[in-house]
């Protein structure tokens, strides 16, 4: 795994996890698409997240067709 070298991770064939200072990353896979649910404190720190990783699957998937799509949920709001 990519960021196995800078922050805690775990992973299977089907799912993983990555610790950063700024939030948790929860990865889930299937034959179709990965799935990536963040869980951070701020907007800072969503957006520094979407970053980071837009970033880094951007780059590792370069002879891949990919598409990012990222959709923020607020929890604890009424």
């Amino acid at each position: 795994m990519h960021f196995a070298h800078k922050v805690p991770v775990t992973f299977t064939d089907s799912q993983g996890r990555i610790d950063f200072p700024f939030g948790r990353c929860r990865i889930l896979v299937d034959q179709r698409q990965m799935q990536l649910l963040v869980e951070v404190g701020t907007e800072k720190q969503a957006d520094q997240a979407e970053t980071i990783l837009q970033e880094r699957m951007l780059r590792l998937a370069s002879r891949d067709r990919l598409l990012v799509t990222w959709h923020r949920e607020r929890r604890g709001q009424a």
